[in-house]
């Protein structure tokens, strides 16, 4: 199916608005390429084609997040880091190395977790620090030494 079956710049759609084939008051015909400049508006969002940022496909909020002046429902690479949102693992957020530290599949530059789950509890829990805590159920560090160092200072006694 040809979008723009006269060739002139503007979509079928644009053209014969109600879709139904023939060519109404207020419509042109989506067969005649020479009144396809009379189109301000091609995409039909109530901005004229000079003043919007993505001419063929309706985005009236205009939203252009990497701010290159390309909406971002025709823009290839939202963010602006140079990796097409096909294949940015954050396609909102500009991480052009594309770390993943996790393996999520998410980035790093848009992971709350990018070091993944806490390896103790194997729950996110957005604190890098208690990464290091203790395990649930072991003894405490200081106990821990002294229970290991009281077979030496025994011996010493003993000996």
């Amino acid at each position: 199916l040809d979008a723009d079956s006269d060739n002139g710049g503007v979509p079928d759609g644009a053209e014969d608005t109600n879709q139904n084939g023939r060519v109404d008051p207020g419509e042109i015909d989506p067969n005649n390429p020479d009144d396809d400049t009379a189109v301000s508006d091609r995409d039909g969002d109530a901005l004229d084609n000079e003043e919007d940022n993505c001419p063929d496909v309706a985005n009236p909020q205009q939203t252009d997040s990497d701010g290159d002046g390309v909406g971002d429902v025709c823009d290839d690479d939202r963010d602006g880091d140079n990796v097409l949102d096909e294949s940015d693992n954050c396609p909102d957020t500009p991480n052009g190395d594309q770390l993943d530290s996790d393996g999520d599949g998410l980035g790093d530059g848009c992971d709350d977790e990018p070091n993944g789950p806490d390896p103790f509890t194997g729950e996110f829990t957005g604190s890098e620090a208690s990464d290091c805590a203790q395990a649930p159920g072991t003894p405490s560090t200081p106990w821990a030494l002294l229970l290991l160092g009281l077979p030496l200072v025994v011996r010493r006694r003993r000996g």
